[in-house]
């Protein structure tokens, strides 16, 4: 007994009782609910099960909705988690996905109203080269052999001297276009490839000209510059235009 009233005399023993009361008294007052307890309620339930109807048009039978729930159930692990080591922080993919959410909201409340016909004439005027068709472009080009060490200003020089490409031991390919748009152009090399051509004048061996092929000695014969497509033709994709531009104004 003496033993046992030396150490209820004890400071320690008393310090952790009255924690171990607080601790009751805190867990009476809050409930046994855990912060990190992930609750599927009725309404919850109540979604999953109108998205699975949607989707096949009938409603989920017991097992359908046991599985539901479990997967809904591993995706709320996996976003708390990877909410808590802050992965959704500056990550590209999510700011263009809230952005997309957030234009098809606006969309749904922004009203445009219909134009005049005096705005999509002036919208046509002032857009006029994005009316326009695209340059086409008469070419012929030498892709070079990466495995031949050469100048490729020599060859330049050597082709506009009136050397033929196809008996340079430095080319390893020669072929052309005629008349190519950008879609053609840029199927065979590239986006890049067609818009350098364009910046190129006519009558001359140029480059290199890099590609998706490789590079490329060029010459430009003929170039057929844009022109603008008439009002009438071009007036659906302007009224579209309008439309947009209008919509991200307001």
């Amino acid at each position: 007994m003496t033993h046992i009233r030396n150490l209820l005399r004890q400071p320690f023993l008393h310090f952790l009782l009255a924690g171990l009361v607080i601790f009751a008294i805190d867990a009476v007052r809050n409930g046994s609910q855990d912060d990190n307890a992930i609750i599927v309620n009725e309404a919850e339930r109540a979604r999953l099960a109108s998205g699975w109807e949607r989707a096949w048009g009938a409603p989920p039978t017991d097992q359908d909705m046991d599985g539901l729930v479990d997967n809904w159930i591993a995706e709320e692990v996996y976003v708390r988690q990877a909410r808590a080591l802050g992965l959704d922080v500056e990550d590209p993919v999510i700011r263009k996905y809230l952005r997309r959410k957030m234009e098809l909201l606006t969309e749904g409340v922004v009203i445009v109203p219909e134009p005049t016909e005096g705005e999509l004439r002036a919208y046509y005027r002032d857009h006029i080269e994005d009316f326009s068709t695209e340059p086409q472009i008469s070419f012929q080009q030498a892709v070079l052999d990466r495995q031949v060490d050469a100048d490729p200003e020599s060859l330049v020089d050597a082709l506009n001297r009136g050397a033929q490409a196809n008996t340079l031991a430095a080319v390893a390919e020669v072929e052309g276009m005629r008349a190519a748009d950008r879609f053609h152009v840029s199927r065979a090399y590239g986006v890049s490839f067609y818009d350098q051509l364009v910046g190129l004048a006519p009558g001359r061996w140029e480059g290199p000209v890099a590609s998706s092929v490789g590079l490329h000695l060029v010459k430009v014969d003929e170039k057929r510059r844009a022109e603008p497509v008439s009002y009438e033709v071009a007036k659906p994709a302007v009224t579209a235009a309008w439309r947009a531009e209008t919509r991200d104004r307001l």
